[in-house]
């Protein structure tokens, strides 16, 4: 299969008239700053090994590097080729204070504050379509819309309860308390869980208007909506997927990168090319024979479930992520 991923993705790129390089996985378009370094299900010869990736990235300096696996490109193939062609400079760009914002935020007890009754609806349906992860579950989701047409979304988690030593405190915060932080500080932390813009465009300052309105819109209308108990973010907590990106957009917005996620183990269809947490594809071989995992998802027969797994799956890990903190005053 590596060698039709490969193809396939020649084909393509050849197809563009834009100057590029090949060497063995790699595609650079120097002209662009930006390179694709390809990750087939099979590795071949051609794949790179860390000791090679480290020389590999310091002999492209600070181009942008888009870690191409075999699995997204044939399951998202028209998406992934616009977001190829937004990075090499080929998108339509739109400035994010001509858009307007809608929200959907559910806070509890059946109260739901929303800009319409099918805003929520149309936010999670754009954000499964267009985020790679797909929709993952969020209390308060919100969008930016150009002449009618959502453009880009967020998505924030319910607060959690997180104490913070003195040395985990970052920028304004830490300032603010003049060195005098002794102990934990408890935070209700958020989770900036989801962004996602259409793959052909650019909305220039999407991300920090998504996240201004969602800092300065909780405490307000939650107050007056029976939402009291929420209140203005203190702490926002996000994380960067490192085959998309450095997270480099978090630093402009004020995060403080804190920490690297190791890279997490998928489980990827061989028919579908449909990438799974273990815990997704206990749900589809629940769906297929509940004599083989329990409503739970304990498995109860563990050597059909193995065979079952090996049949149809193949596993891949991706290149983990950047933890980024934000806490404001």
């Amino acid at each position: 299969m590596a060698g039709i991923f490969i193809e396939s993705f020649r084909k393509y790129v050849s197809s563009l008239g834009i100057r590029f390089l090949e060497k063995g996985l790699l595609y650079s378009f120097p002209d662009n700053n930006f390179a694709v370094l390809l990750t087939p299900a099979e590795p071949s010869s051609s794949h790179y090994e860390d000791s090679e990736e480290r020389l590999l990235r310091k002999e492209l300096a600070d181009a942008d590097i888009l870690y191409l696996y075999e699995d997204r490109w044939f399951h998202d193939m028209e998406i992934i080729q616009k977001r190829i062609m937004a990075r090499l400079n080929n998108f339509k760009s739109i400035f994010a204070r001509k858009c307007n914002v809608a929200y959907n935020y559910n806070c509890g007890n059946g109260s739901l504050l929303r800009s319409n009754s099918n805003k929520g609806a149309e936010i999670r349906e754009f954000i499964d379509k267009y985020h790679p992860y797909g929709y993952a579950k969020s209390k308060f989701m919100l969008s930016l819309e150009y002449e009618g047409q959502m453009v880009a979304a967020a998505a924030f988690s319910a607060p959690r309860p997180m104490p913070r030593g003195a040395e985990e405190l970052t920028g304004s915060f830490r300032n603010s308390l003049d060195g005098t932080a002794n102990g934990n500080t408890i935070f209700d932390s958020y989770e900036w869980v989801r962004y996602i813009s259409l793959p052909d465009v650019r909305v220039v300052g999407g991300m920090g208007k998504l996240l201004d309105t969602f800092i300065k819109s909780m405490k307000g209308r939650m107050e007056t909506n029976g939402c009291a108990e929420l209140r203005k973010p203190i702490e926002i907590m996000s994380y960067s997927d490192d085959e998309w990106s450095s997270g480099s957009t978090y630093l402009r917005l004020g995060f403080t990168e804190v920490a690297h996620r190791e890279s997490v183990t998928y489980f990827v269809d061989k028919k579908s090319h449909e990438r799974l947490s273990y815990r997704k594809l206990l749900i589809n071989i629940r769906e297929r024979d509940i004599n083989l995992v329990d409503s739970k998802l304990n498995v109860i027969d563990e050597e059909s479930v193995s065979r079952m797994i090996a049949a149809g799956y193949y596993t891949i890990k991706n290149r983990g992520s950047r933890k980024f903190l934000l806490q404001t005053i």
